[in-house]
C-alpha cells in the first residue's frame, strides 16, 4: 500500500518501485546501428563550409 497523506512520502515510494523493478527487469541497449565515421566526416565537411561562407567579402552592391 502507498501512503498519499504525504505527497512527497508517496512520490519516493513509487520512484523506488518504479526504479527497482526496472533495474530487476535487466534491459539491454540494442546495438547501435550508426556510423560515427561518416557523422564526424559529414559535420567537419559542413563545419567547414560554414566557415569558407562565414569569410568570403560582402558582395558588392554596385552603388558607388
Amino acid at each position: 500500500m502507498i501512503p498519499s497523506n504525504h505527497k512527497w512520502f508517496r512520490n519516493l515510494a513509487i520512484a523506488e518501485i518504479v526504479a527497482d523493478t526496472l533495474e530487476d527487469m535487466d534491459l539491454k541497449l540494442p546495438p547501435t546501428q550508426v556510423d560515427i565515421a561518416e557523422i564526424r566526416r559529414k559535420y567537419h565537411a559542413a563545419a567547414a563550409q560554414q566557415k569558407a561562407q562565414d569569410h568570403k567579402p560582402p558582395k558588392s552592391s554596385g552603388k558607388n
